[in-house]
């Protein structure tokens, strides 16, 4: 859930399949937004209009289940696993290690400790699961922010939820469907 107090944005409830503690823009990335509700601060509470949008909700988990268990179960190739890292970083994946600038070393070596963390915590190992769980980690706990003003914690949860980590997250989870469809495992979401 998130809100921003100050009215400049509705109250969103949205479901995830990936770990988080924070929206990952996963209902956009997908498509589906029956996985979402979304009230305005300043609209008047109707049960009705809310308990039909907590039964869209429930349809929508099952999507996200079906979208889960396909990639828990889809196992990519460690070159796979390397190209989707060094994509989703943008580093040329036929770069030397030698010609990528330490920053952009630092965060591949970042994002790959990421995705071990995963499997150690039970992902299976190279699936597309264990990838999406490595990036969402690297982008809710180890990636650093650049935006001006307040914490550092604050910034990559702003990031994270509606900045360009929640991009980089939709547009990984994007990448691994397109994956998932081109070899025939993609679930049917519509």
């Amino acid at each position: 859930m998130s809100t921003t107090y100050d009215a400049s944005a509705p109250t969103t409830a949205s479901l995830s399949i990936t770990r988080a503690i924070c929206d990952n823009t996963l209902a956009a990335a997908l498509g589906d937004n029956r996985a979402m509700i979304k009230i305005r601060h300043n609209s008047k509470f109707h049960a009705e209009t809310v308990a039909k949008d907590l039964a869209s909700v429930a349809q929508g988990v099952e999507m996200y289940k079906a979208v889960g268990d396909a990639m828990a179960a889809f196992e990519l190739s460690r070159e796979q696993v390397s190209h989707f890292f060094r994509d989703m970083l943008g580093v040329p994946r036929d770069a030397d290690i030698k010609d990528v600038s330490t920053r952009k070393v630092n965060q591949v070596y970042a994002l790959q400790d990421a995705y071990k963390q995963s499997v150690n915590e039970g992902a299976p190992k190279l699936s597309a699961w264990a990838v999406l769980q490595g990036l969402t980690r690297y982008v809710d706990h180890d990636r650093s922010t650049r935006n001006a003003g307040g914490n550092d914690t604050a910034k990559r949860f702003q990031s994270a939820q509606f900045g360009s980590g929640a991009a980089l997250k939709s547009q990984g989870m994007a990448t691994l469907q397109a994956i998932l469809a081109n070899a025939g495992k993609a679930p049917v979401t519509a």
